[in-house]
């Protein structure tokens, strides 16, 4: 995804989303080193937005660690708390990890074997507020991810129906596709956005 320039996708993305408002609890699941967060936290700056919780979780300790260095080089330990947690099993988080506004997920469903994908996404769900939005990204199946993500990465890869289906099976009510545009618009050859609410 490096190659792709995924994290400037993900960027124009979030900036142009209007995602935000003060007093948000945002939960970056599958966060590895932090993309979702960093940007996130560095537009909550830009918008003087107040009251804002960050929390992540990721299963990959060698990325957790990448994560704490940003962390600890910018100082925000206050700001920001991650955990070592598996998706299949969120029992590992901490009790108040809940009630969600805005759950980003960003290539974290592509290494959860497929057959239990509506166990993760019913998981994520749960962690969400009554009106919370989940925000996702998956890889397109298409036969230039599929040499680079399937075959070298060893990842799964999606077409729009069965990640559509599977959040329908996992309870979400509103799924809503979304674009990448402006100079990120070749993203959408290679990365499906869906909003979803339960």
């Amino acid at each position: 995804m490096t190659l792709l320039r995924y994290d400037r996708q993900i960027e124009d993305f979030l900036r142009k989303g209007n995602y935000l408002r003060s007093g948000m609890r945002i939960l970056d699941a599958g966060c590895g080193s932090g993309l979702a967060t960093k940007i996130l936290h560095g537009l909550v700056k830009e918008q003087h937005l107040v009251d804002m919780t960050f929390h992540g979780f990721d299963l990959t300790p060698t990325m957790l660690k990448r994560f704490q260095t940003w962390i600890t080089k910018h100082n925000l330990q206050r700001e920001i708390e991650f955990n070592r947690a598996n998706v299949l099993d969120l029992q590992e988080l901490p009790e108040h990890w809940s009630n969600y506004d805005l759950i980003v997920s960003s290539s974290m469903l592509e290494y959860i074997p497929q057959l239990k994908i509506v166990t993760a996404l019913q998981n994520l769900r749960a962690l969400l507020k009554g009106d919370g939005t989940l925000l996702l990204f998956v890889t397109r199946e298409n036969p230039v991810t599929h040499r680079l993500g399937g075959k070298w990465w060893q990842a799964h890869l999606f077409s729009e129906d069965e990640i559509y289906t599977a959040l329908s099976q996992a309870g979400f009510h509103q799924i809503l596709p979304r674009q990448f545009s402006g100079r990120s618009q070749y993203a959408n050859t290679s990365t499906i956005a869906i909003e979803a609410l339960p």
